[in-house]
């Protein structure tokens, strides 16, 4: 499913939430398959994914979140309880996250957040830009992260990935650049982290 044919509008302009939930949706529906995002510039608040769902961000294309700190819940792409599904692709997820819209006291978010899933793999995209940790890994089972390019220093507390409470995690051939910790193991929660296994990356921090 493309989500242009779902209504989605590029420039970055028009908000595209509905449309590419619904695109999300359908595909998840269908009984899973891919949902493509196209070159362009498409505005978003926080989009859901679902189990069996392949989001791919095409080259070219940039999933840009809105600057309405209200918004959100949680991430700009955000797993709760999902499986065996994917965020893929040579685009970008800009999270627009500067302290003019994102003040340190405020309401801030994730760029992906991926909560109580499993099997899950995020490859080749690039995240830029988050309100707070770029990308966290929370209470999660088996999950991938290969490939993934993190830029960020828009704001205070800018981690690259946190992984959180999560067991099975391996991250490989990421390039993190970030104004906090590159990669950062904890618990804040119950749940120990086991089995976590980073190769072969390159990391460089402020912090």
């Amino acid at each position: 499913v493309n989500i242009r044919d779902c209504g989605a509008v590029g420039g970055g302009q028009t908000l595209c939430t509905e449309s590419i939930q619904q695109a999300i949706d359908r595909c998840a529906d269908s009984g899973g398959g891919t949902v493509t995002v196209p070159p362009g510039t498409f505005l978003t608040h926080t989009v859901f994914l679902k189990s069996n769902v392949n989001f791919h961000l095409a080259k070219g294309a940039v999933l840009l979140g809105s600057t309405d700190p209200r918004a959100f819940r949680r991430a700009v792409v955000y797993a709760d309880g999902i499986e065996n599904a994917a965020i893929t692709g040579l685009g970008t997820i800009d999270g627009q996250g500067f302290k003019t819209h994102y003040p340190t006291s405020g309401p801030r978010h994730n760029n992906i957040c991926l909560y109580k899933s499993r099997n899950i793999r995020v490859q080749d995209v690039t995240l830029t830009n988050a309100p707070s940790w770029v990308f966290r890994i929370q209470q999660c089972d088996g999950v991938m992260v290969r490939g993934v390019r993190i830029y960020s220093f828009a704001n205070e507390n800018n981690d690259g990935i946190d992984i959180d409470c999560s067991e099975r995690v391996r991250i490989s051939d990421c390039e993190i650049v970030s104004g906090d910790d590159a990669i950062v193991i904890k618990s804040t929660g119950p749940r120990p982290c086991r089995n976590v296994t980073v190769t072969n990356c390159v990391l460089k921090t402020r912090c």
